[in-house]
């Protein structure tokens, strides 16, 4: 830019300011929310999933402390001892996971009976454990033939369902029922609020708290009578 003062010309030079380069940073990628952790450090804290939000309350999620039932309301257990035996990684069937659900539930104060096939006994290896079921009154032989994998039995499942309804009973059984749910509709309520799954690892027995997930009833709903 010039100007003009007097008879002199002065020039005044534009200062030229620097254009910023912008600097391309690469983002940083989030490091993946684990609950586990974070739930360690807070246990009430919400824990965040990929298919479930809801806040972790320790005092009412914990099935354990839940399950004090008095006597007189504890509903009896049907061991579904076919199903209960079967180990899928070994194929083959094990009298310990028997003896296994049976202690655990005795331990909460069940009374708990095991019904299995007759022809299981000449199955198994060892019988000891069956021979003090059966000698203290815990065990009942159905007439009923033995299935390959103890994952469908149609007949064993219409008589554990008959034994559930006239003991009032709760059923541990990891079968689906598939033809027994047909066959006569007087078992559907056992069906649909009585039947209890469950879990091994190596020869510890694990019960879920919710059995039929978080619509359905919980544990210390279907042990009550």
């Amino acid at each position: 830019m010039k100007t003009l003062s007097g008879n002199r010309t002065t020039a005044t030079k534009q200062r030229r300011v620097p254009r910023r380069v912008a600097i391309h940073r690469p983002r940083r990628r989030r490091q993946p929310f684990c609950p586990l952790s974070s739930a360690r450090n807070n246990p009430t804290e919400l824990v965040r999933s990929t298919h479930l939000l809801r806040t972790v309350n320790p005092r009412k999620r914990t099935g354990h402390q839940d399950l004090d039932i008095p006597a007189e309301q504890r509903r009896t257990v049907v061991c579904d001892g076919e199903n209960l035996a079967y180990n899928p990684v070994f194929k083959s069937f094990d009298a310990s996971r028997i003896s296994a659900a049976v202690s655990y539930f005795e331990r909460l104060g069940h009374r708990t009976v095991v019904l299995i096939p007759m022809e299981m006994l000449d199955r198994l290896k060892s019988t000891n454990v069956l021979n003090s079921l059966y000698n203290e009154n815990k065990l009942k032989l159905m007439e009923s033939r033995m299935a390959e994998t103890g994952e469908e039995n149609t007949a064993l499942e219409i008589e554990l369902l008959r034994y559930a309804i006239q003991e009032n009973a709760a059923i541990i059984s990891e079968r689906d029922f598939p033809n027994s749910c047909n066959a006569d509709g007087s078992f559907m309520p056992v069906l649909r609020n009585r039947v209890i799954g469950y879990c091994f690892f190596k020869s510890t027995i694990f019960i879920p708290d919710d059995p039929y997930g978080r619509s359905g009833p919980w544990l210390n709903d279907i042990l009550r009578k």
